[in-house]
């Protein structure tokens, strides 16, 4: 792809305050937010709820809210990823970080196939991202365990010149290109 790279945002909701969340979306200048949760009514980060979420970003931005389910885990992959990763009492904090990769890295290979079948580099082309600001909206906090990131990747990759930017709850931003060796890689290729 020739010309300026393509840049996509994410962001997750957890861990947020409402007005953070706003002003790291507001210091990127972001003009369109596209939720890609399964559950996007969830009581927990109300500010995070759809409608709340939609009209906020309209009243305070003046930005456009977008929810594309296509972009979502389906309940199966969601909830076999939860149930996983849960912290049950006993194990040591090694055996939970050893639990949470596996299921991550079981995760990560199932998501790719899923978004193939959705056609999803038929919905989602490089000028979504290209005409306006645009960030992938999840609720994980740490994009490294998260499907936004590989959601972002997925696309990179298809795309070539694009760098992917994920906003941290610190104001810190992690960037990640195609073939950058510092940052999680997961084998998307998977399923194609």
């Amino acid at each position: 792809m020739k010309g300026p790279p393509v840049v996509i945002y994410t962001i997750g909701t957890s861990r947020k305050k409402p007005e953070e969340f706003y002003t790291m979306l507001r210091s990127h200048r972001i003009e369109r937010v596209i939720d890609i949760r399964f559950r996007n009514t969830s009581p927990r980060y109300g500010y995070a709820r759809e409608k709340v979420l939609q009209a906020e970003l309209a009243r305070s931005l003046g930005c456009a809210y977008v929810h594309m389910l296509e972009l979502a885990p389906n309940k199966e992959l969601l909830d076999a990823f939860k149930s996983a990763t849960v912290p049950k009492k006993g194990p040591s904090r090694e055996l939970k970080k050893a639990a949470i990769a596996h299921a991550w890295a079981k995760y990560a290979h199932q998501f790719a196939p899923l978004m193939h079948s959705r056609n999803v580099f038929i919905l989602v082309g490089p000028g979504l991202f290209r005409e306006k600001r645009t960030v992938l909206l999840c609720a994980c906090p740490d994009e490294r365990i998260c499907h936004r990131r590989l959601v972002a990747q997925m696309l990179a990759r298809r795309w070539g010149n694009t760098i992917v930017r994920h906003l941290a709850a610190n104001g810190e931003v992690a960037e990640w290109k195609p073939g950058d060796a510092n940052y999680p890689d997961d084998d998307l290729s998977s399923g194609h």
